[in-house]
């Protein structure tokens, strides 16, 4: 037990909570000093994307047995929506849409945007959009057509990403 000034955070139907649980009274102050002090960040490899971390749900039957096994199980859960998003994919999303608006307002972030986008989850289905109309991205971007590759992936015309239909896609 660390000191008296840790039980006073607790009420005795907590203490009983906590041993009914199965828990030590020790590992409960350890998880409360980990939420106190912080988590140290993640070491990432590499960003996730559809066959290296996500997997891709396939055909039609393959669908219908997942969305079998929702309708089956959710009626004896509270089903949550979770979305894990900052709030940056919308703002980029934005600064997007802003650019393609006003194509002359090159700014850094636009800028850096693109400098980066061999590096986002949805490039390589951005790649293959561009190839069914025999556009190699490379090219677009060495030749700065920015408006291209926008209209490609932010509209019905190639990968329909918005900044509302995002995350589900990541």
């Amino acid at each position: 037990m660390k000191n008296q000034e840790d039980l006073n955070v607790f009420s005795p139907d907590d203490l009983q909570y906590i041993q009914t649980s199965g828990r030590s009274l020790p590992q409960v102050l350890e998880q409360l000093a980990r939420f106190k002090n912080g988590f140290p960040p993640p070491t990432l490899i590499r960003p996730v994307s559809r066959g290296d971390g996500v997997m891709e749900i396939g055909d039609l039957e393959e669908r219908q047995t997942y969305i079998q096994v929702y309708e089956e199980r959710s009626a004896q859960v509270k089903v949550c929506k979770f979305v894990p998003a900052s709030g940056a994919a919308s703002r980029m999303f934005h600064m997007l849409y802003a650019f393609m608006t006003n194509p002359e307002d090159l700014t850094e972030t636009v800028k850096e945007f693109f400098q980066h986008l061999p590096q986002f989850a949805f490039f390589d289905a951005l790649k293959g959009v561009l190839g069914q109309d025999n556009l190699q991205i490379e090219s677009l971007l060495t030749s700065r057509q920015f408006d291209l590759i926008l209209t490609y992936l932010l509209t019905e015309k190639g990968l329909n990403h918005t900044f509302t239909t995002f995350p589900s896609d990541i």
